[in-house]
C-alpha cells in the first residue's frame, strides 16, 4: 500500500472518530448537558478532514495536505486540552469512572489527530527532501 493511501486512510479514520465524538457532544445539550461553540467548529473541522482524506485517497491532489493540516490543527486545539483534562480527572484521587477502556476511547481522537499532524509533517519533509 503506498504511503499516500495509508495517510488518506488515517485522515478518514481520524475524521470519522472525531466526527462521531463531536456529533455526540453536539447533541448533549438536548438532554441537559453543557453546550459550547467548539462543538460545531470541531464537527466542521472533522468534515473538512474527511474531505482532505478523500482527496488524498482518490485524487492524489497535491495540496490536499494543506486542507488536512488546517483541519488537524483545529481539531488538535480542542482534543489536546480535552485529553489533558481527561487524564487529570482519571488520575485524580477520586476518579468518577476508573474504567481503563473508557480512558482509552476518550484518548483515541487526540492520538489520531496527532498522528495526522505527524504524517503531514513527515510527508512534507520527505517531499521537500526529494526536490533537492
Amino acid at each position: 500500500m503506498p504511503v499516500t493511501q495509508a495517510a488518506g486512510i488515517l485522515y478518514v479514520l481520524a475524521a470519522l472518530v472525531s466526527g462521531y465524538w463531536e456529533f455526540n457532544l453536539l447533541l448533549r445539550p438536548l438532554i441537559g448537558g453543557p453546550s459550547s461553540w467548539w462543538y460545531p467548529v470541531t464537527l466542521a473541522s472533522s468534515l473538512v478532514l474527511l474531505i482532505g482524506g478523500i482527496l488524498t485517497l482518490a485524487s492524489h491532489m497535491k495540496n490536499a495536505w494543506l486542507v488536512v493540516l488546517v483541519a488537524s490543527l483545529v481539531l488538535a486545539s480542542w482534543w489536546l486540552p480535552a485529553s489533558a483534562h481527561t487524564l487529570r480527572v482519571y488520575f485524580s484521587p477520586r476518579p468518577p469512572t476508573p474504567n481503563p477502556s473508557e480512558l482509552f476511547w476518550a484518548l483515541v481522537p487526540a492520538a489520531l489527530v496527532i498522528g495526522c499532524i505527524a504524517v503531514v509533517a513527515l510527508s512534507r519533509s520527505l517531499a521537500t527532501g526529494n526536490r533537492t
